[in-house]
């Protein structure tokens, strides 16, 4: 069971009222730290090389065709 399952499995546990106390108290966190983006701005051929390793990894199989990584998800959280 990875982090994300294990906090849903968490959440679906908990009566309303507690979930409630959970999602303002994050709310809260997220409304009063405003982070720096920790991602900078990307040159062009940062853009390009990122581009050309990904279609690379894609072609080795390293990767999920979209549609089927959000089929996997869906399944995964019982949402089909």
């Amino acid at each position: 069971m990875n982090v994300l399952e294990a906090t849903i499995a968490m959440l679906e546990s908990m009566p309303d009222e507690d979930i409630n106390k959970v999602y303002k108290y994050t709310r809260k966190l997220f409304e009063e730290i405003k982070p720096e983006n920790p991602f900078g701005p990307l040159t062009k051929e940062q853009v390009l090389t990122d581009l050309a390793i990904s279609r690379k990894e894609f072609e080795q199989g390293k990767s999920l065709d979209a549609r089927e990584a959000i089929m996997e998800m869906r399944r995964s959280h019982g949402f089909i």
